[in-house]
């Protein structure tokens, strides 16, 4: 991940991850038998998660990536 964000510029980097105990199978409430996100019910099921991600505290279950290491000699 840290990578990837690397390569972005800092509005579109991972700042705050987490990882869900779901599995999101097509056809199912997530996303389509065609593999599109159902974004608006995604939003809805998860709002508290999604709130959480943007809380001032660090919840439990709520991630920021590490930092790239340096590849450089110290």
């Amino acid at each position: 991940m840290a990578e990837g964000n690397a390569k972005l510029s800092r509005v579109e980097q991972i700042k705050r991850f987490r990882i869900l105990p779901t599995l999101w199978e097509p056809g199912g409430d997530e996303i389509t038998l065609t593999m599109k996100l159902k974004r608006r019910r995604i939003a809805a099921k998860y709002s508290a998660e999604i709130e959480e991600l943007y809380a001032s505290e660090l919840r439990p279950q709520v991630y920021e990536p590490a930092a790239v290491p340096s590849t450089q000699p110290a």
